[in-house]
């Protein structure tokens, strides 16, 4: 779904990173947990801290 969001032209927001982070680390999948971190960053979508906080 999420890259089919991006192929169609739509850009993901802060909600919608904050549930693909969530998704991935719930699953122990580091490695995509990561790759969604850096994608994040790289089209300036703002962090917070409660993001690392459980």
């Amino acid at each position: 779904m999420f890259s089919m969001m991006k192929m169609a032209g739509f850009h993901p927001d802060v909600v919608t990173y904050t549930a693909m982070l969530h998704a991935y680390s719930v699953a122990d999948d580091w490695e995509k947990t990561f790759a969604i971190f850096q994608e994040m960053e790289l089209h300036g979508v703002q962090q917070f801290k409660e993001w690392f906080c459980k």
